[in-house]
């Protein structure tokens, strides 16, 4: 299960967990986020 979270750069990211957010912060910019996307 998917969480919706915004990152500092303003854009809605998917991750599993709220303690991958931190983690996985880079991979989300660059792979999972989209600013259109919840």
């Amino acid at each position: 299960m998917f969480i919706a979270t915004m990152n500092k750069h303003g854009y809605i990211c998917k991750t599993k967990s709220t303690n991958m957010i931190i983690q996985e912060q880079k991979l989300l910019i660059l792979q999972r986020c989209n600013p259109y996307e919840a």
